[in-house]
């Protein structure tokens, strides 16, 4: 999970927000700093289930994108919004649906 002031400070003026999910978001610093936020805002904390995927794969094509051919992005850093956990696991729910169990 990211410091309260992390987070705020990953959030100042000199960041953009690049690409932005329902549970996760991408944010470039000025210093070349991809800063994926984990932020299932419709849970009280990060769990993996289908729609977490989705959007996580969506994320990590753009910042491919943003490190070829000419990197603008040099660092990736994985951070949670949440206040009290990073990622908890996974939705089994939504597994056994997956599965037809």
């Amino acid at each position: 999970m990211a410091e309260p002031n992390l987070l705020a400070s990953i959030l100042k003026e000199e960041t953009r927000v690049v690409k932005r999910t329902n549970t996760v978001y991408l944010v470039v610093d000025s210093d070349t700093i991809a800063w994926v936020v984990l932020d299932a805002k419709s849970r009280p904390v990060n769990v993996m289930d289908l729609e977490f995927v989705d959007d996580l794969n969506s994320i990590l094509d753009r910042v491919e994108e943003l490190t070829h051919p000419k990197p603008v992005v040099k660092l990736v850093v994985f951070v949670s919004a949440k206040k009290d956990s990073f990622f908890v696991g996974a939705d089994i729910t939504g597994i056994y649906s997956v599965l037809g169990l």
